[in-house]
């Protein structure tokens, strides 16, 4: 009977560490897919310090995209301008993305300005946060 105890113990005792060892191999890393709607919706629900989220979503703008992809993406504008061909969204104090349309409602020019985005700066130590796409 003994010996009976002693195998049950050492089988509970490989499936424990086997259940952890596989446990602990999960990928628990959000999907790229999950990552964008979660920053998408983070950008939405907030109108104000929104340019974290900004950061991951400006770089999916892209020329030829229409006004429901980027409404789909980023909301409501703030503003439109020019007939509604310029929208402008606020994201902190002076941070902001401007998205130009063509008369048939298609992406033709992106400018931002975000923290963390765009070309190196005038000292060469960090991006500068400026963001330019156009045809």
């Amino acid at each position: 009977m003994n010996k009976f105890y002693l195998i049950m113990l050492a089988v509970v005792i490989v499936v424990v560490i086997a259940g952890t060892i596989i446990f602990l191999m999960i990928d628990r890393t959000p999907s790229p897919a999950a990552e964008i709607a979660k920053a998408s919706a983070e950008f939405k629900a907030n109108q104000n310090f929104r340019s974290e989220p900004a950061k991951k979503l400006v770089p999916l703008l892209k020329i030829g995209m229409t006004t429901k992809d980027v409404e789909a993406l980023l909301g409501k504008p703030n503003k439109k301008y020019r007939n509604d061909l310029r929208w402008n969204y606020i994201l902190d104090y002076s941070l902001f993305i401007n998205v130009q349309f063509d008369s048939n409602g298609k992406v033709e020019k992106i400018v931002a300005c975000v923290p963390g985005l765009g070309g190196e700066s005038a000292d060469g130590n960090k991006p500068s946060g400026h963001y330019k796409l156009e045809k």
